[in-house]
């Protein structure tokens, strides 16, 4: 009952920061997270002012949280709790910067990005890519 209970939580949290920020579409996200990729393989040409620094924050804070919750999902998930693979990934090693790339290597090119919810493409492009078996 005590994990059960646990799993309640934690999807609930999860959905309730996917439904916070609705408002940001997967286009707006991958334009933040591919600047925060240039900068940090060094590579960023652009003048940095507040916004871009406010923007590249607000992408890794999306993909860390995204990717903690999968990550702890994946592990309840494994504890036989009926969890739907859709919403976890086995991230456990991997590093932020590491999911961004992912991130931004399975968007580019992409033209449908605005129509897609942010949340919603992270967990695909994550689950698909580190299943939780």
């Amino acid at each position: 009952m005590k994990l059960f209970l646990k799993f309640i939580i934690l999807f609930t949290l999860f959905m309730e920061i996917a439904f916070a920020e609705s408002a940001t579409n997967a286009k707006d996200l991958y334009s933040s997270c591919y600047d925060y990729d240039l900068w940090i393989n060094g590579n960023f040409k652009k003048p940095v002012d507040d916004k871009s620094l406010f923007l590249m924050g607000k992408c890794q804070g999306i993909v860390e949280s995204i990717g903690k919750t999968m990550y702890t999902l994946c592990l309840e998930r494994k504890r036989n709790l009926n969890i739907p693979r859709q919403i976890t990934a086995d991230l456990g090693n991997i590093r932020t910067r590491e999911l961004i790339s992912i991130f931004v290597k399975n968007s580019e090119g992409k033209t449908n990005l605005s129509s897609k919810s942010a949340y919603t493409y992270l967990l695909d492009i994550f689950s698909k890519s580190k299943p939780c078996d």
